[in-house]
């Protein structure tokens, strides 16, 4: 079977999507799948990798890890042409990005059917990562044209993958009808299963969370707790800031280190040493952490959110409401860390075998099985539905406003770039003329490229 996966982030980033994007690709192509992924890069380059995956990178741009495809002549037509050699049998998509559009429209005017695993609550997809929850123009983009964009964008595949039953409702009332299947995100547990448990009788003791530093993921409120633990108790937050201004903000303690953004391999060193993984996260649809964590013998004191409520229970952990305050907070740390060493490595064995079903080894037989679906009930569409279907895929996203809304933006800085430019009342203008010029040129090529392929669809 030949699968085509698509990433928006460099290997080893964008958190829990960019790295099960990755993973899963690698995972199919050990199965013994012909897979291939599509990734962004600062150039293009084609490889074989050491899993048997085959990777394609094309130039594209960084925000914040996140990569966007590069939309000149040269790289669309590579794309296509990469499409076209590949012919797969099933495009799988992990992000709404760009890029997803483009990939969209070929497997639409090809008959090929497309899954897309859903990593957030698409009620709040902004909100999980490129947007704070009280930013005044949060609900401006969605009523914009966002959410009637992301929901095309769903409403085009064969079928959507939930990493967590609990958000499941959240896709429907999002208006996804479609086929919808929970299969959770995988971890490599060999790395966290054998790991040694530490002493819980040292006099130091080690609690830590692994996360981006964001108001989501609460730090704030553990380093709170820190107050009302020993001294001898230490924290370490692993990860950096979505928001550089939040980490600025957060109080310095003595017993707080902040140990930065780590590369993935150095995980399992960072959990072997603590002792209890602490969780303040508000929102969560499955964390990889918290696997990692269970799977490394470490006990998990956390907040109550989707992810936690699926995770932890009372033999590998303690699971507190939402509103629970700091100082009780740590009291239950205390009374996790404050028992004998038989009791503590009984609750390591049991965090251990919590999440030995979530191995890579089983997840990627019950994508297996989604895959094997999905061709099996495979339904033949002649050409004209296919050019019906691409067309009303692009009226959705236009009637969403989204488009629309960014090319009168981008119009608008473009003028009044150019406008100032020729006055020259003040420096530094042909910068912002420059961009705003190449991102609409960006979108005229596009425009111009599905006219194209339209014409040729005639021609046929």
């Amino acid at each position: 079977m030949k699968i085509l996966y698509v990433s928006s982030f460099l290997e080893g980033l964008g958190g829990g999507e960019g790295n099960v994007t990755w993973e899963l690709a690698h995972q199919s192509a050990i199965f013994g799948n012909q897979a291939y992924i599509f990734s962004p890069g600062k150039s293009y380059r084609q490889r074989r990798r050491e899993s048997g995956l085959i990777e394609a990178t094309f130039p594209a741009k960084g925000m914040r890890g996140l990569m966007l495809f590069n939309s000149t002549p040269m790289n669309i037509r590579r794309l296509y042409r990469n499409l076209e050699k590949i012919n797969p049998d099933i495009i799988h998509f992990h992000s709404p990005v760009p890029m997803v559009v483009y990939v969209q429209i070929w497997a639409l005017s090809h008959n090929i059917p497309m899954v897309f695993t859903i990593h957030e609550d698409p009620n709040k997809f902004l909100e999980y990562s490129y947007m704070s929850k009280g930013n005044p123009f949060l609900g401006l983009i969605r009523k914009g044209g966002f959410d009637s964009y992301l929901r095309n964008l769903y409403l085009n595949c064969q079928t959507l993958v939930a990493v967590n039953d609990l958000h499941i409702p959240f896709i429907r009332q999002f208006g996804y009808n479609g086929k919808l299947v929970c299969v959770e995100n995988g971890r490599e547990l060999s790395k966290y299963n054998k790991l040694t448990i530490p002493k819980v009788s040292a006099k130091k003791k080690i609690l830590c969370f692994i996360g981006m530093i964001s108001k989501r993921k609460n730090q704030k409120y553990l380093i709170e707790v820190m107050k009302y633990l020993p001294k001898e108790y230490e924290l370490r937050l692993v990860g950096s800031p979505i928001f550089p201004s939040y980490l600025k903000k957060l109080p310095k303690l003595r017993n707080v280190k902040y140990m930065g953004q780590v590369k993935p391999d150095k995980i399992p060193n960072i959990l072997k040493e603590c002792h209890l993984f602490v969780s303040a996260s508000t929102e969560e649809v499955f964390s990889l952490v918290c696997i990692e964590a269970l799977a490394a013998g470490k006990p998990i004191v956390g907040l109550k959110n989707s992810s936690t409520r699926k995770l932890i229970n009372s033999s590998n952990g303690i699971l507190l409401p939402l509103n629970t305050k700091p100082k009780v907070f740590a009291k239950t740390v205390l009374s996790i860390l404050n028992v004998s060493q038989r009791s503590y490595e009984k609750m390591a064995t049991s965090a251990r075998s919590s999440v030995s079903h979530l191995d890579w080894s089983k997840i990627i037989v019950r994508y297996q099985n989604v895959y094997d679906d999905i061709l099996k009930n495979k339904v033949e569409t002649n050409e004209s539905n296919r050019f019906n279907q691409i067309f009303a895929f692009l009226q959705n996203i236009v009637n969403g406003q989204l488009v629309e809304s960014i090319v009168v933006n981008l119009g608008n800085s473009f003028k009044s770039s150019w406008d100032k430019f020729k006055n020259r009342k003040k420096k530094g203008n042909l910068l912002g003329f420059a961009i705003a010029g190449a991102a609409i040129t960006g979108i005229a090529i596009t425009i111009f490229s599905l006219i194209n392929m339209k014409n040729k669809m005639r021609k046929k």
